[in-house]
């Protein structure tokens, strides 16, 4: 039984190895244009065409050739199917199409084009060398000269640069010492130095007191230098603290007494206060307080009852906090109770998930269902019992899950047979490879004789399990 193909098929270019046209002792009836075979009475090729059989010629029987006797002959289609011979043009001569329908010949190239020597048609001297610049000499003609002495570019200001050169410009160094670069001079064009002992310059107070902090007081105004006076102010015991208050001024916190913890407040100011005493603590009946602080001088851990539902939360209760167990029972029997997971990642050391485990009769369906929002329907993964079949996709329309049957063909003996995959369905596709090297896709015709059975036939007796079926269904 020839295996029958039901659409085009494309070789992509690739070539067709060992064929043999179709063998037939007459034209096959209702044939379409392009239809091919070989005629086995005549022993020729024939391909139908111009509604009638043709039979192929030979190059040089069917086809008329035209003869060329020299070197540089050329042959073209005359028209008609005929063939011409041109004989070769002379030496320069180009050949040239005559166009739709009509001959080539050969013809003369015109006149090429010659460039003018007039004024400003003249070429750039070709003699030039390296570093050398191109130099006007007289109307139209330009020269080569050789750079030397200083150059002078006049039109952009008198620039000159001096023995072809040009060297590195810095800032001169000051060489006094306690002295600064200050802001340009307004109209000098020049940057001023600044002397840090100059008066009303400083930068900062040298006074020798201790326990000092200096600021910026109100800038001079018998210079242009935008510098300031230092203020200053003294911690008079142990223990003081400086910070600036909130007018930017140096200021003095006299130290607190024992016990007493900084507090810094929303205005800037600082003050020594006495910490709140903690709650005391019920060890019989518990606390009275919602919310109970664990490691509260490290990484604290909030326990909290919210609404009678018990909350672990990190330190900053701005989050729920990490739990870790070894066995932890959930009282989820009763119907309709629901356990609610908000991790994004949820890691089991399990290798086998069971569901359905107290299922009050065996055989029930189960599966993952996966919410999809407003997406629409949700999805699923699912165990349909009275189909013996797993079957996914959107929920309440989803399809089985395909299975895969292997098994070898060919016993040595027989053209026709039967593989058994028993998937309970004549809804299956079927591929055939060879089982040993190359391991090739093979083709041939097969049918789906029951819902559990594969017909295989095939024209030359295939040797014992020499290809593997794939049937999938």
């Amino acid at each position: 039984m020839p295996y029958n193909f039901l659409d085009n098929v494309d070789l992509v270019k690739n070539q067709m190895l060992n064929m043999v046209l179709q063998n037939l002792a007459s034209d096959p009836g209702s044939p379409v244009e392009g239809l091919i075979y070989f005629d086995t009475a005549n022993h020729v090729t024939k391909v139908y065409g111009h509604s009638s059989w043709l039979t192929l010629g030979v190059v040089g029987t069917d086809i008329p050739l035209a003869t060329i006797t020299e070197q540089g002959d050329i042959l073209y289609g005359s028209g008609a199917g005929a063939v011409a011979a041109l004989a070769h043009g002379s030496a320069g001569q180009y050949l040239k199409s005559g166009g739709h329908g009509a001959n080539p010949s050969w013809d003369t190239l015109p006149t090429m084009y010659t460039h003018p020597t007039t004024n400003g048609y003249i070429h750039i001297p070709a003699d030039g060398a390296s570093a050398q610049l191109l130099q006007y000499s007289s109307a139209g003609t330009a020269k080569w000269i050789t750079i030397s002495g200083d150059i002078t570019i006049a039109d952009a200001g008198a620039l000159t640069i001096g023995n072809a050169k040009v060297t590195y410009a810095k800032i001169q160094n000051v060489s006094a010492t306690d002295k600064i670069l200050g802001r340009v001079t307004a109209g000098a064009g020049s940057i001023e130095e600044i002397s840090c002992t100059a008066a009303g310059r400083a930068l900062l107070d040298d006074a020798s007191a201790a326990d000092q902090l200096t600021t910026l007081g109100a800038a001079a105004a018998s210079h242009n230098h935008d510098t300031a006076y230092i203020a200053k102010a003294v911690g008079t015991a142990h223990g003081d603290l400086l910070y600036f208050s909130a007018s930017a001024t140096p200021a003095v916190l006299a130290h607190g007494t024992d016990a007493q913890v900084l507090t810094a407040h929303t205005d800037g100011s600082l003050t020594w206060e006495s910490p709140s005493a903690g709650h005391t603590q019920n060890t019989d009946t518990g606390t009275t307080q919602t919310t109970f602080v664990l490691d509260s001088g490290g990484t604290p851990v909030k326990i909290k009852s919210a609404a009678g539902a018990f909350s672990l939360r990190n330190g900053a209760d701005n989050a729920n906090a990490d739990l870790t167990v070894k066995n932890l029972t959930c009282d989820v029997l009763t119907v309709n109770t629901t356990v609610t997971i908000e991790a994004e990642t949820v890691t089991l050391h399990d290798n086998i998930i069971l569901l359905d485990e107290n299922a009050a009769t065996a055989g029930a369906s189960a599966g993952i269902q996966v919410e999809r929002g407003s997406t629409g329907a949700d999805a699923s993964l699912i165990w349909v019992e009275a189909e013996a079949a797993f079957k996914y996709g959107l929920a309440a329309s989803e399809i089985k899950i395909a299975r895969v049957v292997t098994a070898d063909v060919g016993d040595n003996t027989n053209t026709t047979i039967d593989v058994v995959h028993n998937l309970n369905t004549r809804d299956v596709t079927v591929a055939l490879v060879q089982k040993a090297t190359p391991y090739d896709a093979v083709m041939t015709s097969w049918a789906a004789k029951d819902a559990n059975t594969v017909t295989f036939t095939f024209a030359v007796t295939p040797t014992s399990a020499q290809y593997r079926a794939v049937i999938t269904g």
